[in-house]
């Protein structure tokens, strides 16, 4: 076999040298890192390349040292003894193998390529290709020192994305809850930061403690107030000396095979203080509900007696208008049948203009009591009409049938005039009889005020003229305080 390496300078076969070594170590800590890794087990055929591998670029070095030696063989040779490095290199094809097998299993292109620069350092390589074998070996160290470094940076970007075993402990001992595990016998093989500063601010030791212990004394600084809203049943609620609320709930978990108490700390100071305002909320609200309950059994109430008041009133309007009619009627003592059938519809509707009670009948209303006095022979005379508005004519009607109840009944009036009139700003009623003059004291009955009230319910007023002539005078604006008329607000 002829020596390859003379076309190497000895400086290039110490540089290769070198670079075969930091290969060498470099593939041993990605050899560690594959190992380490949680599915290492299920990648035997890999773990086998990656070692034939590091064997591979360790044997790499040792032709290197050869050629730096300027051997006559490639052997290595210390302390009389020789070492012949060629048969060593027939490891390289089945080295090769192995990973194309890796390859297949991985489904991985790149594993597979690994294995070209292993068939360069190989008997048959050095054989057939001579002198040239040297700068092949320069050029298989280039690609190891690529594939080392890229498996590296490839690890590197593996663990900064996956989760370890140190980042899961790491996230448990961030966790805003408290959390305690120990064993059966009470030994604690967990213990987070929270739960440790839980621990201390209540002045419990945590470290060398046993965890039945530590759960004993939390027993005992337990608090059983009652929080609307919430049920702790059989857990542990502390309130902390820095002004947290937190909840001890004891678990049992399975851990290789053997159970654990689990013990969290969860902080529920929000939680009760939304409960207790939440439940002051529900106070106020039913405070409110009462109170509401009470007024309307108080606008009930009021309604109720305005609804007497009113129908008080109609009663009166209406039978003392009949009522009236017939005490004339027997005054004049025409008891004849002719007579009696003139005045028998007057008795006979009392109670059909009881329960008649639109705004809309006001002027059939009007005419019913005109026509109803005309029986008895008293003549209301109306000059004027009604003003449009139902309600308002409503009232001046009351007023009229009133009036004119009250001149006949205590005057012995035979005529009544009415005047209605319209004003740029009010509705007018006047209402006078030609009854005998007024004498004594005015009587608040239940005529009176229900006329006033009527005019008043309107936004109106009510006079009364007893010197002379009596006189009834309504005045009811065109329009209620407070609000606008079509034409001012045209012009807004």
């Amino acid at each position: 076999m002829q020596a390859p390496w003379i076309a190497l300078p000895n400086n290039a076969a110490v540089a290769l040298l070198a670079l075969f070594m930091a290969c060498s170590a470099l593939q041993t800590m990605c050899l560690g890192y594959l190992v380490l890794r949680s599915r290492s087990h299920h990648q035997p055929w890999r773990i086998a390349y990656e070692i034939g591998m590091l064997l591979s670029l360790v044997l790499s070095a040792a032709l290197c040292w050869a050629l730096a030696m300027q051997a006559s063989t490639l052997a290595l040779v210390a302390n009389g003894l020789c070492l012949n490095l060629v048969p060593l290199t027939t490891l390289n094809p089945l080295v090769a193998l192995v990973g194309l097998v890796a390859a297949w299993h991985e489904r991985n292109v790149r594993v597979a390529i690994s294995t070209l620069p292993l068939y360069v350092v190989a008997p048959y390589a050095i054989d057939l290709v001579s002198t040239a074998w040297s700068w092949a070996l320069v050029l298989a160290c280039l690609f190891y020192v690529g594939r080392t470094t890229f498996l590296l940076l490839e690890e590197q970007r593996h663990r900064s994305n996956g989760l370890s075993a140190f980042c899961t402990i790491e996230a448990i001992d961030k966790l805003p809850e408290g959390a305690l595990c120990y064993d059966q016998a009470g030994f604690i093989v967990l213990l987070n930061e929270t739960m440790r500063n839980c621990l201390k601010d209540l002045g419990i030791q945590a470290d060398l403690a046993s965890g039945h212990a530590i759960y004993q004394q939390l027993e005992a600084l337990s608090q059983s107030a009652e929080i609307p809203g919430i049920s702790y049943g059989k857990n542990l609620r502390i309130c902390l000396p820095s002004g947290e609320t937190r909840l001890f709930v004891r678990s049992t978990a399975v851990f290789n095979e053997q159970p654990h108490t689990l013990l969290l700390a969860l902080n529920i100071t929000e939680e009760e203080r939304l409960n207790l305002r939440l439940a002051d909320i529900n106070r106020q609200l039913s405070k409110t509900h009462d109170n509401l309950i009470n007024s309307l059994e108080t606008v009930t109430k009021v309604a109720e007696n305005d609804t007497l008041l009113y129908l008080h009133s109609r009663v009166h309007d209406i039978i003392g208008q009949r009522l009236s009619i017939l005490h004339r009627y027997l005054e004049d003592g025409d008891l004849s049948d002719e007579s009696f059938a003139r005045i028998y519809p007057l008795l006979n509707t009392i109670l059909d203009d009881l329960e008649d009670d639109s705004f809309a009948n006001a002027r059939s209303d009007l005419y019913s009591i005109v026509h109803a006095f005309a029986m008895i022979n008293v003549d209301i005379n109306v000059t004027g009409t009604l003003p449009p508005n139902n309600a308002i004519a409503a009232a001046f009607v009351q007023v009229i049938r009133e009036a004119s109840t009250n001149a006949v009944k205590h005057a012995q009036a035979t005529e009544v005039t009415v005047r209605l009139a319209t004003t740029k700003a009010h509705y007018d009623l006047t209402v006078s009889n030609n009854g005998a003059p007024f004498t004594g004291t005015l009587r608040q009955g239940s005529g009176l005020p229900g006329m006033a009230r009527a005019i008043m319910s309107q936004g109106g007023s009510l006079e009364l003229q007893t010197e002379g002539t009596f006189s009834i005078h309504a005045t009811i604006p065109l329009q209620k305080p407070g609000t606008i008329s079509n034409n001012e607000s045209e012009r807004g």
